[in-house]
């Protein structure tokens, strides 16, 4: 594998040697020009502006010596120019910085050498070389009108030089990718991440060009019409007129150089920030730099100070490069030799570097197979996008779970007892289904019940095959379209790598299916990469647990398209699905073969239901089936389905259907007893082509394909793939081709057009206070945002001094049902829940229970030695206070491990692998026990500022040991009713459980999505991010929290001051449990995100406090930034509810 390394690095370099040494070849350098410059590096200032010396001989010395700076400026600066460009992406700390790039190792140290020595070299020479041959064009047409001046006749050749060099931005998109931390195991090396960008487009090299344009076009400019004024000042002013000797001239080109490229370099600083959040971004929506800068800048709290993070190391290495790159005054010939003595340890150094850069799981697997794939993944999970985390010091809402594995074991599934009815044990269940072209339903044909077949497994048409080893077989396209489908069979580490990577790329779930060796479970699947509706791949469902999911996602309009059952290994079923978000769709699950499946078939049929999946499994050696009858379907010609067929008489079945044409749909095998046993379903399509091909090989099944002459070898594709296990114990795949897309369901329409008007229930009395001109400009930016994004619903509420003044449900809490929203009705407000959990905890402190500098752990603490009954605590964990919980400063690691095979890896933080969500099924002390054990803090507790739900889950329990009572009931008590609110809770995980004024909560995307009802019980989410409420409830608890004079507040003066009071490690941002003074907000304001929804609340020093709500979520932080200038709008409107005698509180009846 390092050989295969070796030599396509080799190209690359062996590609650049010999451009460079054709260049250097046509140069034809006869002599060293030693004056003023000498071969400058960048140009021969002496002779700038000397007409007949800067023609060709001249331009070549340029392009010739800025190839050599930039060779030995990014080798010795490359360490440190990464270390800047870590701090300018991430706003990181030196420290933090340096300990990120040790944790990485000497091994990746260099990683991305290689773009930026190409582009180095490249853009040098393009950029002295170029400026000289624009600046003889322009001398050359110097009439008026065009530069007319000496200084604008170089600023202008200087930009166009600028201009030039930015042709080169494929290399600087690499280079940046490369050196982002999230994508470290994305790319094997230079060449997989020039494939990998490829695959997103040709366009995507080219992110952040107009950028890139301008900011090498002006400090072009500012570089060459300075450089000369600088040297001849500094040669003045040490009085080297008469000075000949090299080493002045070397000194007066250094120092100018250094200076000047210094100075614009810092200069230039933000714009380089801009650059690299641009291109450290991957398959998303373009965005203008400008858009990119607002983002930076509001991340970076408005804060000059941390928009320049960095520019120290900046400055000093700028001050190096810079002046290399403006100094030589060594011989060209010299120089030649030097060059290639230089460039032979070069290629060593690069071949070093790159083959020891460590591949990706599936690349590896890959080189060791020689296939053709080339792409990578950085972990076995699903990604949330290589979009890489930016730590600003701000309050990020509730993380979303955590990336799940996309195939799971039903080992560690807890399977049930059959709990549908039972077939008559003493026939195997089989029959058949037939349906009209017209979709009308005729006489059923009386089904025929089959014997179990008493076929040998023997008399199969099988090919011999080798022994099952379990090694990882990948089946796909050739080059261009590799990434269009994949065929995979192996171990569940090795297919989760797999499908991870093909979600990347836009890949979908067309089919899938386990089996075990021993204890070893091995996974198959196929995926196909199109653009389709959020989908969801859940854990296996015990038959209880599928047929509520199957109620409650019906009515969020997730359609069932994927069902099949399995015996769990110890007698009990299990059932795996899919869903996708299907408007209108209805489904029924349906269990052929019992008594009443015959009755139920008729009945769906007359009711327009088409039967879409049809599957058999085996549980304690009987024959069972499951299917699924869905309305809306995706065709409506005649077809015909069979099960407990053996697979022989499938096959045979195939061959007459196809005869009269039809094509399978679907074809699945299993084994039961001695049987192998088939379901399969067929459509008449006479003009389309499929077969059914077997074997233990899925590259020579699909070798065996592609030699077909008809349909286009494009057209084919694996639809679906099963397998049965012969009795010499060979594994044997079964698959079903064809060049029909059978079961791709399109994105659904948007919820609002921009014709329709999105239905608004507002509050009695709240339209009196406003104008019609006033209550518009409010219509319409919610309708803006929520046509935008795509919201379902959405709920606002403002108040003023405290008194209630607008408030307004838009949009559906139901769209199934169109169910408007009220606004009584509640949302899942996700991290605003923190906020309210502070509160509880300082009417604790208020009450003399508990203090803020309180140890949590250790001698004298709240639970002293509790959690130390397996290993002592690990560092810096006695240190911790109730203070450093609240203020999220309880100590971080850098930036979590990308390896999901360790959870824990992370700290107590949930940018990566978020504590608070593993492990659902264990109590908040079994938790808190489980992380010290595993999961050790770095840093001094009070140092740090990372955000972590983890920390809020550990201040629920303090409230339940301080006060004997449940986190949930506590709450109540001391906040909600003491406000007066009723009615309120902690979110629970399903439809079934939801409150009564509950909405219900939507996915966003078109990928696969977080299920919103899929949460940890209610009592491991509550103090984070749990609690329901409506914007009206959020502002009557602010009304007595907020310290404002006209109700009396809850908690004491101190209190309040210590609520808000910023700690310096938050750069003055956060407080116990808000966030101080940012997005633009002059006060306390808290965000939160759930599975499904998205809250803010907000109370500005002005007296105005607002609170907003919707019931879909985006994972992006622009959608908050969105969010937020929603309220920014109404904010800058706050005289319009100036009127003190007007309160809806109590003018309205809020059952709240």
């Amino acid at each position: 594998m390092i050989i295969l390394k070796l030599r396509l690095n080799t190209k690359i370099i062996v590609w650049h040697s010999v451009a460079s040494k054709i260049f250097i070849k046509n140069c034809k350098i006869d002599r060293v020009v030693d004056s003023g410059g000498s071969c400058g590096i960048y140009g021969l200032e002496g002779l700038m502006d000397n007409k007949q010396t800067s023609g060709h001989h001249l331009a070549n010395v340029d392009f010739y010596c800025g190839w050599c700076a930039g060779c030995v400026e990014t080798i010795i600066l490359f360490p440190q120019s990464k270390l800047i460009f870590r701090q300018q992406l991430l706003g990181l700390a030196v420290k933090d910085a340096v300990t990120q790039l040790k944790t990485e190792g000497m091994g990746l140290l260099y990683r991305g050498l290689l773009p930026p020595l190409i582009m180095r070299t490249s853009t040098r020479s393009i950029m002295f070389g170029m400026f000289d041959k624009y600046k003889t064009m322009l001398n050359a047409q110097d009439r008026p009108g065009i530069a007319s001046s000496l200084t604008r006749r170089h600023a202008l050749a200087a930009f166009l030089a600028g201009a030039t060099e930015a042709t080169l931005c494929p290399l600087e998109r690499v280079q940046v990718l490369l050196q982002t931390h999230a994508y470290n195991h994305h790319f094997r090396n230079t060449q997989d991440a020039f494939r990998y960008v490829y695959g997103f487009g040709i366009h995507e090299f080219y992110r952040g060009l107009s950028i890139i344009i301008f900011r090498n076009g002006l400090s072009n400019s500012l570089f060459f019409t300075l450089r000369e004024p600088l040297r001849r000042s500094f040669i003045e002013e040490l009085n080297l007129h008469n000075c000949t000797s090299s080493a002045a001239t070397i000194l007066a080109n250094f120092v100018s150089g250094a200076i000047l490229g210094a100075t614009i370099s810092t200069i230039f600083f933000p714009v380089n920030v801009v650059k690299h959040r641009l291109q450290s971004e991957l398959g998303t929506t373009f965005q203008s730099p400008f858009r990119i800068f607002k983002i930076v800048w509001k991340e970076r709290n408005y804060s000059v100070k941390e928009l320049f993070r960095g520019v120290q190391l900046n400055f000093t290495r700028s001050l190096i490069a810079w002046g290399i790159t403006n100094s030589s005054s060594r011989g060209v010939n010299l120089m030649k030799d030097a060059m290639w003595r230089s460039f032979v340890l070069l290629a060593s150094f690069l071949l070093i570097v790159e083959s020891q850069t460590p591949p990706s799981p599936w690349a590896q697997s890959q080189a060791l197979k020689q296939q053709t794939a080339s792409i990578g993944a950085d972990h076995a999970c699903f990604p949330s996008g290589p979009t890489p985390p930016h730590m600003a010091p701000i309050a990020t809402p509730a993380s979303m779970p955590p990336p799940t594995p996309f195939v799971h074991s039903p080992q560690a599934i807890p399977g049930s007892p059959i709990e549908f009815p039972l077939l008559n044990e003493q026939t195997a269940p089989s029959g058949q289904v037939r349906h009209s072209d017209q979709g009308q339903t005729r006489e059923p044909t009386p089904s025929t019940v089959y014997r179990r077949a008493e076929t040998s497994l023997t008399q199969l048409p099988l090919q011999p095959g080798p022994s099952f080893t379990g090694d990882l077989q990948i089946a796909h396209p050739p080059s261009p379209h590799e990434r269009d489908w994949v065929l995979a069979a192996g171990n569940e580490t090795a297919i989760d790598n797999v499908l991870a990577i093909s979600l990347m790329y836009g890949g979908r779930l067309a089919s899938m299916g386990f089996f075990y060796r021993g204890t070893d479970i091995f996974y198959y699947a196929i995926m196909h990469k199109y653009s389709g509706p959020v989908f969801l791949k859940p854990n296996p469902y015990t038959y209880t647990e599928l047929m509520r999911v199957a109620r409650e996602n019906e009515e969020v309009e997730l359609g069932l398209t994927q069902l099949c059952g399995q015996d769990n290994g110890q007698g009990k079923v299990t059932f795996s699905t899919y869903w996708e978000r299907i408007p209108g769709i209805s489904f029924k699950i349906w269990f052929p073969g019992t008594r009443e499946a015959e009755i139920q078939r008729v009945r769906f049929e007359s009711e327009g239901y088409r039967l879409t999946s049809l599957c058999g499994y085996s549980v304690r050696n009987r024959a069972q089936y499951v299917g699924v009858w869905s309305k809306p379907t995706l065709s409506n010609t005649p077809y015909e389905a069979y099960y407990g067929l053996t697979m022989t008489e499938c096959l045979e079945k195939d061959k007459a259907l196809k005869a009269k044409g039809y094509i399978a749909i679907q074809f699945r095998v299993f084994n039961n007893g001695n049987d192998v046993l088939c379901a399969a379903i067929w459509e008449y399509q006479p003009k389309k082509w499929h077969t059914i091909e077997w074997g233990t090989d899925l590259q020579a099944i699909h070798k065996k394909v592609m030699q077909y002459s008809n349909p286009p070898a494009r057209t084919r594709l694996p639809r679906q793939v099963s397998h049965y296990i012969d009795p010499e114990q060979k594994v044997t795949y079964v698959v079903l081709w064809s060049d029909l897309h059978s079961f791709r369901y399109t994105n659904p329409p948007e919820i609002w057009t921009n014709k329709s008007r999105i239905p608004t229930t507002y509050l009695p009395g709240t339209t009196d206070l406003l104008k019609p001109e006033q209550l518009d400009f409010i219509v319409k930016r919610v309708e803006h945002f929520m046509r935008d994004l795509d919201i379902p619903g959405l709920s606002v509420a403002i108040s003023k001094n405290e008194r209630l003044k607008f408030a307004a449900g838009f949009g559906y809490s139901n769209i199934r049902r169109q169910e408007l929203v009220t606004p009584m009705h509640q949302f899942r407000v996700g991290s605003v829940s923190k906020p309210i959990t502070a509160a509880a905890i300082l009417s604790l402190v208020d009450q003399g229970r508990l203090r803020l500098d309180q140890k949590v752990f250790g001698p004298d603490s709240l639970f002293g030695s509790e959690f130390e009954r397996k290993k002592p605590y690990g560092r810096f964990v006695t240190d911790l206070t109730v203070r450093n919980l609240l203020e999220h400063t309880s100590g971080k690691t850098p930036i979590a491990s990308q390896n999901f095979n360790f959870p824990f890896l992370g700290g107590w933080n949930n940018l990566e692998n978020d504590p608070a969500w593993i492990e659902p099924r264990k109590s908040t002390a079994e938790l808190i026990g489980m992380v010290l054990e595993s999961q050790q803090l770095v840093f001094k507790p009070g140092k740090t500022w990372i955000y972590s739900n983890f920390g809020y889950q550990l201040l629920g329990h303090i409230i339940e040991r301080i006060s004997g009572m449940s986190y949930e009931e506590f709450v109540k008590k001391y906040v909600w009713d003491r406000v007066g609110v009723e009615e309120i809770q902690i979110a629970r995980p399903t439809i079934a459980e939801k409150s009564r004024r509950e909405v219900l909560y939507y996915m966003s995307g078109n990928r696969v999505g977080f299920n919103p009802y899929e949460m940890p019980p209610p009592e491991r989410t509550g103090p984070w991010g749990g609690w329901i409420a409506s914007p009206i409830e959020l502002l009557k608890m602010m009304s007595h929290l907020d310290g404002f004079s006209y109700r009396a507040d809850l908690l004491s003066p101190w209190a309040l001051k210590e609520w808000v009071k910023p700690s310096a490690a938050s750069n003055g941002t956060y407080g116990l449990g808000w966030s101080i003074n940012v997005m633009g907000f002059n006060g306390w304001q808290h965000d939160g995100r759930m599975p499904g929804s998205a809250s803010m609340l907000v109370r500005l020093d002005n007296g105005l406090e607002m609170a907003v709500v919707v019931n879909k979520e985006y994972s992006e932080r622009d959608f908050f930034h969105e969010l937020g200038y929603i309220l920014h709008h109404i904010g800058q409107n706050c005289e319009w509810w100036s009127r003190p005698d007007v309160d809806l509180f109590s003018m309205n009846s809020l059952g709240v």
